[in-house]
């Protein structure tokens, strides 16, 4: 099923809960309890307490009853295909013991459980036959009277139960605390409206190889629990035996970050320094269906995909001390982390070998890599070159903020401003302060910036960072002529020094209260500051502002008040910060003036020129529409759909053009589904809630749709409010709203499993219906749209049809066609009727269209689908359906310019369908006879042909058939200078065509 991609996992995640639900309530209602649940099995104990008969005749009855049930679904049907399921039950006694492990300040625990019940029946379980149960020497001992068995070895396979088992229990579930709950889950999982939802999730297993003492495993999970303080990550499942331990953490699940990816590699770093235990670890990146296994009963979060069981290979395969990844993580990591190519292994349940990468350590220093030069905002350039000229006169710039949307290119200005900028020239120091979205310790930016400045690494000794740092500041300390400067620096050394990790246990700073050191560390900071400014001068880039912590915050307007405030002395500083156009409210902090450089999207022009760039070569007009429509100006996302439309092979070249392959699939490649997932995420449960709904409804949706769709929900302009306050859309007028960004709705969209799509989509089919109830004509398209998708085939085929009348009716023939092209493929094969109506149909336009290889496929369908229905059809109908082909055939055939096959076909209608009386297609058969004769210049035979419909149209009555035979033979006329006939065969049609109120002749 994962071979289908996202319905795959969903479709998968569906059978088993249908297939857990049952074995669960066996398990329940006979006094038993589920300790571990996976993706495909679970660990069920029976306490033997009280009546210890009772409890084991209770065991044995419930896994005789699981054995029925699985054996009675031997084939699972899913829209993919019927599969074989089988299961196999393993039974022990033994010793259980379990524990909570809680991190010191109570906000996360972990449960475990295990012993030699559990050890001995996962033994059993491995040696069970298929679709068996097998039960282990102790356990038979307790239950041997009341059973039937066939002993294998040391086990015992269950063939009977003797004696009738006692009746099932009623199910009791004990109320727990929320509060107590939350260290467990994350407060998110009990509020989510779906079961299910798609995200990009980082998967993680750990194995902790000697980790076999409950000690040991307290010890090593308070360390984890500290990282994840750091880093995040759901912790889901801890395995502790006297074989070791393994854990599965995933990020990206149920609430994701942009930079899951370097929040999981950092975790993982850190805890091989933090612990002696040799830690393997598998990890991988890819999209799953995220959300409940289990049953209503006992479900737990999890998610299904490829992913998962490639981490968990990963993790097997792997060296102590190794941590595998795979290429996914390989291609997003590397300008952050070492990372080194192992080679290409076979793992169980994937056909082809995998590339495994080994992860290293981090980058002392992050790349910065771009593979087109940056093309438009030459007039930001020029801002920016405005904004620091101060900098050549030895002043103080102030602060630039330059916002945007994710990838606008707000680091890429900036990389070109330093690229190109003359300050370079003049010995500019320019101090890069990268804000962490993970590592929001205080001033952490001003941290990272020193590190680089003082050559300090966590891979070096602590002697070596000290000398680093020691001689770095003593260098400047040399250069200066400002006593109260060199006075400063050297009194708050250590306080500059704790920022990068150094201590001295006879320094100011171990002396001072917490008080003390925080204000002497902002002394020490804006004092190095302004030394260096004196220097040379310098820029402060503060990357990523919107996840500025407050300490830094309040560090830069403190230094902005410094500088202003001391008239005796210039200090050449500049600040220039990078921010999301959604976090830019609050700007830099409260005190700190800045002027903002706005980035919008980019013209079609330029897109163009990044996409003949990045593919070396020009794209056609068709690529470059696609890029326009969905990446709306942004040009990291027009880079990643190149590339994803590259590496999935959906280009290729026509002439010296890239274009879009035939079966090109609407884009959204993996790293822009994350972004933009983690933005939806960062919204309130209920307003995302709203946003997922309005997906639904397409990238612009009416409100009072919406509203409808949520019943009216009293609180809706204000969720509606919040949502363009975050950038997800904006209003096109008072009754509708947009979504800012295509790839934005999306995500939204492809993130929600099918069958709450289907939900939704029937819900908005409900609300259009009761909102227009006398005007459905008009939102025929709609209705069809949202019903394909809600599964309501019959409703949406009628909808596609009244849709093509109605575009037809304003020759929008294109747009028709293609609402019949959907329709046909909502029709059964046996609908002969239905298939037949909606070909014709289609053949017509498509001749109003001029394309006649579609037009010539249609007829042949028709032809073969009229063969096929000779037992459907009666004679009358057999007929009249084959005229009507007939007469398509020889108006192809006369367009295409075969005039003898034209005339032939003609002749068949006029033989077959006179017998029938079938009148109208009798009358166009002559009057195609008549017009090829015509064209031919055969113009006597074309009016006596002409005469005989005219003759069998009066006779039928067929009003419109005669004013048009009328119309020809006047134009025959006029050829052949019968001037008088002519004008009388007009005057004739003219009144005719008055008469039935049809002037188009």
């Amino acid at each position: 099923l994962m071979e289908h991609g996202q319905h795959g996992a969903e479709v998968l995640a569906e059978v088993m809960r249908g297939i857990f639900s049952p074995l669960v309530q066996s398990i329940y209602e006979r006094g038993g309890f589920i300790s571990t649940l996976a993706g495909d099995a679970f660990t069920a104990l029976f306490p033997l307490e009280g009546d210890r008969n009772l409890a084991e005749k209770h065991a044995i009855a419930s896994a005789w009853n699981i054995q029925q049930q699985l054996q009675s679904i031997t084939n699972q049907p899913t829209p993919y295909g019927e599969f074989p399921i089988s299961g196999k039950v393993g039974m022990a006694k033994g010793e259980v013991n379990w524990g909570i492990v809680t991190s010191p300040d109570k906000r996360r625990a972990a449960y475990y459980i295990q012993g030699s019940a559990v050890e001995q029946s996962a033994l059993a379980e491995q040696k069970a036959k298929t679709n068996g149960i097998l039960l282990n020497g102790d356990f038979y001992s307790l239950v041997e009277n009341n059973i039937t068995v066939e002993q294998m070895g040391d086990y015992y396979h269950l063939t009977g139960i003797r004696t009738k088992p006692p009746a099932p229990k009623p199910i009791s579930r004990d109320s727990v605390d929320s509060e107590d709950i939350y260290r467990f889950f994350p407060r998110t999982l009990f509020h989510q409206e779906s079961s299910g939802e798609f995200r990009q999730v980082v998967t993680m297993f750990i194995n902790l190889p000697t980790v076999r003492t409950e000690g040991q495993l307290d010890i090593f999970m308070q360390t984890l629990f500290a990282l994840q303080d750091k880093f995040g990550g759901l912790l889901t499942r801890l395995d502790f035996g006297d074989k070791g331990s393994n854990l599965l953490i995933f990020w990206g699940a149920p609430v994701s970050f942009e930079n899951d990816i370097d929040r999981a590699m950092n975790l993982i770093l850190d805890l091989q320094i933090r612990t002696s235990i040799p830690i393997n670890a598998g990890i991988t990146y890819q999209i799953a269906h995220a959300g409940f296994i289990g049953s209503s009963l006992r479900e737990e979060y999890s998610t299904y995909g490829r992913g998962v069981n490639l981490a968990a290979r990963f993790m097997s395969a792997a060296q102590r001390g190794d941590i595998w990844i795979d290429e996914e993580i390989a291609k997003r990591a590397a300008a952050h982390f070492e990372i080194e190519l192992k080679g290409e292994f076979s793992f169980k349940g994937f056909a082809q070998e995998q590339r495994i990468y080994l992860l290293e350590e981090r980058k002392e220093v992050i790349e910065t890599f771009y593979q087109t030069d940056m093309v438009g905002r030459q007039t930001e350039l020029q801002e920016m070159e405005e904004f620091t000229k101060p900098l050549s006169g030895c002043k103080y710039c102030g602060a630039l903020l330059i916002s945007g949307e994710p990838g606008i290119g707000k680091t890429r200005l900036v990389h070109e401003f330093r690229k190109i900028s003359a300050l370079e020239d003049q010995g500019l120091l320019w101090a890069l302060c990268q804000s962490d979205q993970a590592l929001r310790e205080s001033l952490n930016p001003f941290r990272y910036w020193l590190r680089q400045y003082f050559a300090v690494s966590i891979s070096q000794s602590e002697g070596r960072n000290k000398r680093n740092f020691n001689r770095k500041l003593d260098g400047i300390i040399a250069s200066l002529d400002d006593e109260f400067l060199v006075s400063e620096l050297d009194r708050t050394r250590s306080f500059i020094g704790a920022l990068v990790g150094l201590y001295w246990p006879d320094s100011l700073f171990e002396q001072l209260d917490p008080q003390g050191r925080y204000d002497n560390t902002f002394i020490g900071l804006i004092n190095l500051i302004q030394a260096e400014s004196t220097l040379q001068p310098l820029i402060l880039q503060i990357e990523d502002a919107q996840w500025l912590d407050e300490d830094s915050q309040k560090l830069l307007a403190q230094l902005e008040r410094t500088i202003i405030s001391d008239d005796s002395k210039s200090y050449p500083v500049a600040i220039i910060a990078t921010a999301r156009l959604e976090f830019t409210e609050s700007g830099l902090g409260e005190g700190l003036q800045y002027h903002e450089i706005r980035l919008g999207e980019l013209p079609p022009d330029s897109l163009e020129l990044i996409a003949d760039q990045l593919l070396e070569g020009s794209v056609s007009p068709e690529l470059l529409d696609l890029l326009l429509e969905r990446a709306d100006g942004n040009p990291f996302f027009a880079e990643q759909i190149l590339h994803y439309l590259r590496e999935e092979g959906l280009l290729k070249r026509r002439d010296t053009e890239w274009m879009v392959a035939d079966h090109y699939l609407t884009p959204l490649p993996d790293n822009v589904r994350a972004l933009l997932v983690s933005r939806l995420d960062r919204l309130t449960q209920e307003v995302k809630q709203v946003v997922l709904t309005a997906a639904v409804l397409g990238r612009e949706f009416e409100i009072r749709l919406l509203s409808h769709m949520l019943d009216s929900d009293a609180e809706l302009p204000e969720k509606v409010a919040a949502a363009e306050q975050n950038a997800i859309w904006s209003a096109v007028n008072e009754l509708r709203y947009l979504f800012n960004q295509a790839l934005l709705h999306d995500a939204a969209y492809r993130m929600q499993v099918r069958s709450h799509r289907q939900e939704l989509h029937e819900l908005a089919v409900n609300a259009i219906e009761g909102l227009y109830p006398q005007d459905l004509s008009s939102h025929s398209a709609d209705l069809a749209y949202h019903c394909e998708r809600a599964g309501l085939v019959d409703k949406a085929r009628g909808h596609l049809i009244a849709a093509a009348k109605a575009a037809k009716g304003v020759y929008h023939n294109a747009q028709a066609a293609e609402h019949l092209d959907r329709a046909l493929n909502l029709t059964q094969d046996e609908d002969y009727q239905t298939r037949y109506e909606i070909i014709l149909e289609r053949e017509g336009l498509f001749k109003s269209l001029g394309k006649h290889e579609e037009r010539l496929q249609d007829l042949e369908d028709l032809t073969l689908l009229l063969g096929s229905s000779r037992d459907v059809f009666t004679d009358f109908e057999k007929n009249k359906y084959s005229s009507k082909v007939a007469i398509r055939w020889a108006n192809y055939k006369s367009d295409v310019g075969d005039f003898t096959g034209a005339i032939e076909f003609a002749q068949e209608v006029i033989s077959t369908a006179g017998q029938t009386s079938i009148t109208d297609d009798v009358v166009d058969a002559y009057f195609f006879w008549s017009l090829i004769l015509y064209r031919q210049g055969n113009y006597d035979d074309a009016s006596n042909k002409g005469v005989e419909g005219l003759s069998h149209a009066s006779k039928n009555v067929d009003r419109d058939g005669e004013s048009r035979l009328l119309n020809l033979l006047g134009m025959i006329a006029l050829e052949q200078e019968n001037y008088a006939g002519s004008q009388d065969y007009y005057k004739r049609s003219l009144r005719i065509a008055k008469e039935i109120g049809n002037l188009r002749d």
